[in-house]
């Protein structure tokens, strides 16, 4: 598969993924320009929640007593007594905040949507338009770390069966999580450098729902791969040492080059441990940016926000 056809593939799962359990997930960072591409990616999602779930535009200039609501000057000059408008966290509670150039926010107004989504009272989601291409315009940390997703939307629109997202949606939290499969995401997850519980548990969620939307019983391999590419590529800060070298370091004798012995499918061997064939299926989705940085032996840069 062209690494074009799995981009767009991981877009459409991401898609599916979040449109189950929202709130669960915190968010998504949608990167890209304003445009058809971008557009079709939200018509769909919004398509796909339930017809009452709120969906809320949050202006990237807009003044800081929109998220809290405060007095409504001219409802109050109208009726002669105070009138307090309700603020957009209240109106968004049960579904989605839509943050307008989310690489241009203030670090403050940042701060609240991730108090917002760490309340256990509200039940609400942000989708970040990210249009950031410097490293200096990226989305505040304080909020990034509470988006369990990035997608960067293709040019073929979206399709999501939105009959298997409603059942998902009513199932995924219930479905058996073997303690082997949640052991080697988490040890992929170090081999990857990422030291964050909430993402451990991000891509936790992440693996139920895939297999909801399978419509399986339990998460098998599949599911934990599937969360590895979602939830915990785009936030690799190394490339795992390569079992080679890791044996060569321990002492022991490297193995035979592919095609001796017959030894030419180490890669997707079903053989294979299981952190491992986790932590390749996370490697074949890590943006081509990133990709190319951690392979050069750079660490990843610490960035603004």
């Amino acid at each position: 598969m062209s690494d074009a056809a799995g981009a767009a593939r991981r877009a459409a799962q991401a898609l599916a993924v979040f449109a189950v359990a929202p709130h669960a997930l915190g968010g998504v960072q949608l990167r890209g320009r304003a445009g058809p591409q971008r557009d079709a990616w939200l018509r769909v999602l919004r398509a796909l929640l339930p017809t009452d779930a709120p969906w809320c535009s949050l202006p990237a200039h807009a003044a800081d007593e929109v998220l809290d609501g405060g007095l409504d000057l001219a409802a109050t000059l109208s009726a002669g007594r105070p009138v307090l408008e309700r603020g957009l966290l209240s109106r968004a509670d049960g579904g989605v905040v839509l943050a307008m150039m989310a690489e241009r926010m203030g670090r403050a107004r940042a701060a609240r949507l991730a108090l917002a989504l760490d309340d256990p009272a509200r039940t609400l989601a942000v989708v970040a338009l990210d249009e950031g291409e410097d490293e200096d315009e990226v989305v505040p940390a304080a909020l990034r770390e509470r988006l369990a997703l990035q997608v960067e939307p293709a040019r073929e629109p979206p399709a999501a069966d939105a009959a298997a997202v409603t059942s998902a949606r009513a199932r995924w939290r219930g479905l058996a999580f073997d303690d082997e499969l949640l052991q080697a995401l988490a040890q992929a997850g170090a081999a990857l450098g990422i030291g964050s519980a909430r993402t451990l548990w991000h891509a936790t969620c992440v693996a139920r729902i895939g297999a909801a939307l399978r419509g399986a019983a339990a998460v098998e391999p599949e599911d934990v791969g599937l969360a590895a590419q979602l939830v915990l590529a785009h936030r690799a800060r190394q490339l795992p040492v390569p079992p080679q070298d890791a044996e060569a370091e321990a002492g022991e004798s490297p193995p035979p080059p592919a095609g001796e012995d017959g030894d030419d499918q180490r890669q997707g061997d079903p053989d294979q441990p299981l952190p491992d064939q986790v932590v390749e299926a996370a490697q074949a989705a890590i943006p081509p940016g990133l990709l190319a940085l951690l392979a050069g032996g750079q660490p990843r840069p610490a960035r603004r926000g």
